[in-house]
């Protein structure tokens, strides 16, 4: 395998980072090579439903190619004081800002976007607590609603947003494949115009991370048939 740092023994500019978009963690401060790379196969080895790595030589050549990447975009041609052998493409799954960080790239998208960007943060969360979704008929009646609400649709603003964290949206409908979550009116489900949630996902999530996630401004939003009205009550 291919090594770009000069050396894994000094830490470069800001440490040691890596953030898994799958499940939206972030590698905690202050560790050496070593420790970065054992707590990243501890958390892999938590959330086995995305298939990730977990042996030491994968992970160690995935964080060295993450910090090339991240040091790359952040210092440019400077970057080469750190790196060694020509540019490599980065990551496929190169997300390495947190959601929490992404709303200047959403806010260039509008209102819509940033609702996007909002409402992939309550999924997120869903995913990283074990992804225990809402029963069937539950999420079936909540479908059924959502198929026939004038807030259900596509607009350019969500478009838009969704291009800008589609790595991240991958990752939830990848899960929610694996789990086979579907309901008869999935082929009716857009976005929501209130939200910003792609409703055939939002269905499936348990009130307590939906009413985490909800903003005064979106509650005013919500149609008045809206399911998840009852849920903040």
């Amino acid at each position: 395998m291919r090594r770009v740092l000069r050396s894994r023994q000094y830490l470069p500019p800001n440490g040691w980072t890596y953030f898994q978009p799958e499940t939206n963690w972030e590698l905690p401060p202050n560790l050496g090579f070593n420790e970065a790379v054992a707590a990243i196969i501890q958390h892999r080895q938590a959330n086995p439903r995305f298939n990730l790595a977990t042996d030491v030589a994968s992970v160690s050549h995935e964080l060295d190619a993450w910090t090339e990447t991240r040091l790359r975009q952040t210092y440019g041609a400077k970057a080469d004081q750190w790196l060694s052998g020509p540019p490599a493409a980065p990551p496929q799954n190169f997300l390495w800002q947190p959601l929490r960080q992404r709303g200047q790239a959403a806010a260039v998208v509008g209102n819509s976007a940033k609702k996007t960007v909002s409402s992939v943060g309550t999924i997120m969360s869903w995913l990283g607590s074990g992804l225990k979704p809402v029963d069937q008929p539950t999420a079936t009646a909540r479908a059924l609603i959502c198929s026939t609400c004038e807030k259900n649709v596509r607009s350019e603003g969500i478009r838009k947003a969704i291009a800008t964290i589609g790595d991240t949206l991958h990752a939830i409908a990848s899960a929610k494949s694996d789990l086979k979550l579907a309901t008869p009116y999935d082929d009716k489900l857009e976005s929501c115009e209130a939200c910003g949630c792609v409703n055939a996902t939002k269905v499936w999530v348990p009130a307590e991370h939906i009413k985490k996630g909800m903003t005064p401004e979106v509650e005013s939003a919500l149609s008045v048939q809206c399911w998840i009205r009852p849920l903040l009550k």
